[in-house]
């Protein structure tokens, strides 16, 4: 049973909806967010709550003078000269202030949701986009490191071959040169790997993620075709950045309607008793205070709120035209991707290796020269790198169309 589970770890493999998995349930950026969710609920709650009423003591005399009433005594022989009074107030908010605090936290929390979701579709973005980086740095690994090992058997072959003065020198120095270009080229694209795969496991927090357990990406045409058939492109309500900017407007519409009701002044409910402060010994009495608003009608935050809503209003009339055209050239950039990928021939480089021996043979033969295998080999090369670059730019933009349009496309 042990060897079974040892082994059943050994053959893990990662699909990308086992790193989004992953990324959702440990990424510790999300579960930061979380904690300003829960946050700003917990503002909103208090908000709910009305203020604490006020209860103060005064008029407590210490002493007496001559001039001193005889008063009933509070408890036993004491208090006959005992002067007191208590006062209980408390504030009532007019104009529905506390439910317009309200209704602006709900906002604030909602702001928060936002920036929650906006953070997991920038990361999915970032690890989806990572994955295929790393699937297009792979495959061109892949045939860097067969181009090399060709070039390392060559050079074997040349240099016995120049001891007995079979070949020339100088072509074994051109093999030596060109094996160290590889050799170099072959030490970056790892680098580059080994960056990729890193910033995978930061995503999805598997520290022993390695490029062997990964089911890297296919190469999928078609995807403008996918994304047109499920959707508007000029339907962009569900991107975060809208989202977020309405989310905006309507907090500071909000904050308007809050602004305007602190026009309207609070009042102060009273309620005291007095012994001895008065002409009656025992005295209960009812109040009510309030500003009187004369100078300050609040007119200048009325205005500057005014201000700020104009400004939210077109700040989001300039994200959503910014959004639709990133999105409209997102799909026009799919388009293009699709006719380029279509003019290549796919079967050349999924039989590179073929084509690569085919080569080598002739040169072996004589068939060829050597400076003519070198140039193909570069030009081959080079073609394989354009091409994979290409693959990778094409499903890194669909990425990028899919969350500029806030949507999976299945």
């Amino acid at each position: 049973m042990l060897l079974f589970f040892i082994s059943f770890l050994q053959a893990q493999e990662y699909t990308i909806s086992d790193l989004e998995a992953n990324f959702l349930a440990n990424n510790y950026e999300l579960i930061a967010q979380k904690f300003n969710i829960q946050r700003a609920d917990a503002e909103m709650v208090q908000e709910r709550v009305w203020p604490n009423p006020t209860f103060s003591i005064s008029e407590v005399n210490i002493w007496k003078n001559n001039t001193a009433e005889v008063l009933p005594h509070l408890f036993g022989n004491y208090g006959k000269h005992q002067q007191i009074a208590f006062e209980l107030e408390q504030m009532i908010e007019t104009a529905g202030k506390r439910k317009k605090r309200v209704a602006l936290r709900k906002l604030e929390k909602e702001s928060e949701i936002l920036d929650y979701e906006d953070l997991i579709r920038e990361l999915k973005k970032d690890l989806r986009q990572t994955f295929n980086t790393l699937g297009q740095q792979e495959r061109e690994s892949q045939q860097l490191q067969g181009i090399y090992e060709g070039f390392q058997r060559l050079y074997q072959q040349y240099s016995n071959q120049a001891t007995s003065n079979n070949v020339s020198k100088a072509d074994v120095y051109r093999i030596q040169a060109e094996l160290i270009a590889l050799q170099k080229e072959v030490i970056a694209l790892d680098a580059e790997k080994r960056e990729s795969l890193q910033k995978l496991i930061v995503l999805t927090q598997i520290p022993d993620l390695t490029i062997s357990k990964l089911v890297l990406p296919t190469v999928t045409v078609g995807l403008s075709l996918r994304v047109s058939t499920q959707t508007n492109l000029t339907d962009v309500g569900e991107n975060t950045t809208l989202k977020k900017q309405s989310n905006e407007l309507a907090k500071a519409n909000q904050e308007f309607a809050i602004e305007k009701s602190n026009r309207v002044p609070d009042l102060t409910f009273q309620m005291n008793y007095d012994r001895g402060g008065n002409i009656m010994q025992d005295f209960i009495g009812l109040g009510v205070s309030f500003d009187i608003p004369v100078f300050n009608r609040n007119k200048s935050k009325i205005k500057a709120v005014s201000y700020q809503i104009e400004h939210e209003t077109k700040k989001l009339q300039s994200i959503q035209f910014d959004v639709e055209q990133s999105a409209l050239r997102l799909h026009q950039q799919l388009i293009q991707y699709e006719e380029a990928l279509a003019r290549w021939d796919e079967y050349k480089f999924e039989d590179y290796k073929t084509i690569v021996d085919s080569y080598r043979r002739n040169l072996q033969d004589g068939k060829v020269s050597l400076v003519t295998y070198v140039d193909f080999m570069r030009s081959f090369r080079e073609s394989q790198q354009v091409y994979l670059e290409l693959v990778s730019d094409y499903m890194n933009s669909y990425e990028e169309l899919q969350y500029i349009l806030g949507k999976d496309f299945q």
